[in-house]
């Protein structure tokens, strides 16, 4: 359970860094 929240908030991060990233 724990590793799927992770996996999800870092999959969230990445995204948002990639929206403001470009």
């Amino acid at each position: 359970m724990l590793l799927l929240s992770v996996k999800i908030m870092a999959l969230f991060f990445f995204s948002l860094l990639s929206r403001y990233s470009i």
